[in-house]
């Protein structure tokens, strides 16, 4: 991210120079137009370092305007604070949520490994560099996956149509969404708007946007719970989904494999184990219900576990079969 922002940067520092550089000439003022034209080269030779530096750290740039934004001088201090404390919260949800399901009160695992750093301030509409600390030990935690989804999440929320929010936030936990609809309610209450940068996505959410986004995930009751259900087993490897058809009447359950499940699996390769596909399975699903406030309710489904569906599987279920 903030390798993007440099990039930015040295165009538009080249870009003022081209400018420069066009209106002189070597004949009336060669030394000025020496001087720019060693300018423009030594910019066009850092742009192509830059363009081949890797980003191995999570990064993500919050830019912020409205009324909490002085201009270009500052930001207010109680707002700016809240702010990032209320991205953290939605960060260290989402990255809990990938070693299991969060509740949606309480501590949220595993916070102190999901910390993101104030990495510097940016200035124009008011805005922090966050990124990743950097682990002090080989294997420590990448925040790159839970801050891509947290990026989805909030653009889904905000930008997206309603399939898409559908989508999205059928699969996250609880405490992820409270998250979510907290971060929008306090830039919602304080009149503010934001642009989110992180890797290749830039995208600015208006006041509009933000109330739309707050009234959505404010419109979502939800409620989890773990059963079991008996059934003909499909895998989608490369979506991570699955299909489970119950024989007895017709109803296919669908959704998301949990990153646990999708291990015990898919082989290393990428392929179905021998056996699975289409075999009669006794599956744990995690079953949620998202009730909302125009009395629609919606179910969505995660592969938790399974196993062989034996004579004696009917007697094991803690769901219906």
């Amino acid at each position: 991210m903030a390798k993007r922002l440099e990039l930015e940067t040295l165009r538009a520092d080249l870009a003022a120079v081209e400018g420069l550089l066009a209106r002189r000439s070597r004949e009336r003022d060669p030394v000025g137009h020496f001087q720019f034209q060693q300018r423009k080269e030594l910019l066009e030779q850092q742009l192509r370092e830059l363009d081949t530096v890797d980003e191995p750290l999570a990064a993500v740039g919050l830019f912020f305007a409205g009324r909490p934004v002085l201009g270009s001088r500052g930001i207010k201090a109680d707002f700016g604070t809240q702010a990032i404390s209320s991205f953290q919260s939605v960060v260290s949800s989402r990255f809990a949520a990938e070693s299991g399901p969060v509740g949606q009160r309480g501590r949220t695992r595993h916070r102190d490994r999901s910390q993101l750093i104030i990495k510097d301030v940016v200035r124009g509409s008011f805005g922090f560099v966050l990124e990743e600390a950097a682990g002090d030990t080989d294997g420590s935690p990448c925040l790159k996956p839970a801050l891509d989804d947290v990026v989805s999440i909030i653009y889904s929320s905000a930008k997206g149509d309603q399939a898409d929010f559908n989508e999205i936030t059928d699969v996250q936990d609880a405490q992820v969404l409270n998250s979510v609809k907290s971060f929008f309610e306090l830039l919602d209450n304080q009149g503010a708007s934001v642009r989110l940068v992180e890797g290749n996505r830039d995208f600015t959410i208006s006041r509009d946007e933000v109330s739309r986004a707050r009234a959505r995930t404010a419109n979502l009751e939800v409620n989890e719970s773990n059963e079991d259900f008996i059934g003909i087993l499909f895998l989608l490897p490369e979506g991570r989904r699955f299909e489970l058809h119950d024989q007895r009447d017709g109803t296919v359950r669908k959704g998301f494999i949990s990153r646990d499940c999708y291990d015990t699996l898919i082989t290393p390769e990428g392929r179905v184990r021998v056996g699975l596909a289409g075999s009669r399975q006794l599956a744990t699903l995690k079953v949620r219900r998202t009730d909302l406030r125009n009395g629609e309710t919606r179910y969505s489904y995660t592969l938790l576990a399974t196993r062989d569906a034996g004579p004696g599987a009917a007697h094991e279920m803690t769901g219906p079969e």
